[in-house]
């Protein structure tokens, strides 16, 4: 499984294994540490980010967006 942290959001970030588009999510521990299970990730709501600071929308965009560039290549 391949994910990208975002200090910025302070989550781990992957992709749904069977499809490789819907992006998901899971809050890193207070030391930085996750759970690799991805059972532990929940689906990221683009719906309930729409009416949040707009850089939160940029940066799961990039995260989305450099997650799909890494996994079309494996």
């Amino acid at each position: 499984m391949v994910v990208l942290i975002s200090e910025v959001l302070g989550s781990v970030y992957t992709l749904d294994p069977d499809t490789f588009t819907e992006l998901y999510y899971q809050p890193l521990n207070k030391d930085n540490s996750y759970s690799s299970n991805f059972n532990d990730f929940n689906v990221v709501d683009w719906l309930s980010i729409s009416g949040e600071d707009a850089n939160i929308g940029k940066e799961l965009n990039r995260i989305h967006t450099l997650l799909k560039g890494e996994l079309k290549w494996h």
